[in-house]
């Protein structure tokens, strides 16, 4: 799943407000959470709603709205792209999904960091065999995976946005279940040159698999000092490092510094949906009965 859309679904499902989400397509529900269809008929949902929160794509349209219907608006900002009429709009609240791209994009709006949130259950170990990557675009470091394969390690490769680039390795379709991608990898590799987060880095300490990373400011405030960081361009360096991570010494090392960086992880995701809910309950003071529309 794309994981600015998981980050409005985890948010939807642990706030303590009544929410709703408002997509392309919708018609179903998401654990609890009612999914409609954003069509002719979308200023009903605006209507109803005492705050609407939108982000990406769906940011114009959002704003517009809710000038028609005099709907307090909040815009979740994933990374540093600056819509410049977030700050035209009084109504409208800012959340960051990280500190740095507060710091990178410093919106004059009322504004708090939510990240996107680590509140997965205790999962089995993984077992696989796999050194993986997931989204095989240029930018997530399709070259390094496909180095690393080319050197005889067994890869798998998973799909995402952009265009997707093969090599000798198994390219899989996305899998909402994340558990079916990471029981098969033994070592996830992020060489993305940027991230604004890294949430696939946090989903692999949840069953406590090595992440090998390109040191980048959304990958470094996620993993801090339970990832190995190595350039994006030093294939030699990634192989070398997937053949040691294996040894007890560094396996060891690892894992203590993984179950460190979960448990602060899951701390600061109940510090977040408070924060998150406090914030939605400030936009709106008159709250009741509240129903948010995420438009994804």
């Amino acid at each position: 799943m794309d994981g600015a859309v998981a980050m409005i679904r985890d948010y939807a499902s642990q706030s303590k407000h009544s929410c709703s989400i408002l997509t392309d397509k919708g018609g179903y529900n998401h654990h609890g959470i009612e999914v409609y269809t954003d069509d002719n008929n979308y200023l009903d949902h605006y209507n109803k709603a005492d705050v609407v929160i939108t982000h990406l794509g769906k940011t114009g349209k959002a704003l517009n709205s809710c000038r028609k219907v005099n709907k307090p608006l909040i815009f979740i900002s994933h990374n540093t792209t600056k819509y410049g009429a977030i700050q035209t709009h009084k109504n409208v609240g800012v959340i960051y999904n990280a500190h740095w791209t507060k710091e990178k994009l410093p919106y004059q709006n009322d504004s708090v960091v939510c990240h996107p949130m680590c509140v997965y259950p205790d999962l089995p170990e993984g077992e696989g065999d796999h050194v993986t990557l997931v989204n095989c675009n240029e930018n997530k470091g399709v070259r390094t995976l496909r180095a690393i394969a080319k050197s005889g390690i067994k890869c798998l490769g998973v799909k995402g946005y952009g265009i997707q680039i093969k090599g000798k390795y198994e390219l899989l379709e996305q899998d909402e279940n994340i558990y079916n991608i990471l029981s098969r990898t033994k070592v996830l590799i992020m060489p993305s040159k940027k991230e604004s987060w890294g949430r696939i880095g946090a989903e692999a300490l949840c069953m406590g698999i090595p992440v090998i990373a390109h040191e980048n400011e959304g990958i470094k405030e996620c993993l801090a000092d339970s990832a190995w960081y190595i350039d994006r361009s030093d294939y030699k360096g990634y192989i070398n490092a997937i053949n040691r991570i294996g040894g007890e010494m560094a396996r060891k090392y690892f894992k203590g510094q993984m179950k460190k960086r979960l448990t602060f992880l899951k701390d600061q995701a109940k510090d977040d949906i408070r924060n998150f809910d406090n914030f939605i309950t400030k936009q709106q003071k008159t709250w009741l009965n509240v129903r948010q529309y995420a438009t994804l």
